[in-house]
């Protein structure tokens, strides 16, 4: 359990990096250069500067049902949240 819980720390992380990347909306950017973005606003928000080490989780999980709706609630792009 305590292994998942770091896990799931720095993939959260991560996923808000990513988010904020892609929110930047850079014409050119290929997906590459996007993560890559990602992975330096990772260390540079890292406690330790260490750089994320769990891409190989990242890929499994970011397309999962339940990353995705935690991405929608972190502040990721929003559908029709603010309708009524």
């Amino acid at each position: 359990m305590n292994h998942w819980s770091a896990i799931q720390h720095d993939v959260n992380i991560f996923c808000s990096c990513v988010t904020r990347i892609q929110d930047r909306n850079q014409n050119g950017c290929s997906v590459d250069d996007k993560i890559a973005s990602a992975c330096a606003l990772f260390k540079e928000e890292d406690k330790k500067h260490m750089n994320f080490a769990l891409m190989h989780w990242w890929r499994i999980l970011k397309d999962k049902p339940k990353w995705m709706e935690r991405r929608m609630q972190n502040g990721g792009t929003t559908t029709d949240s603010n309708k009524k």
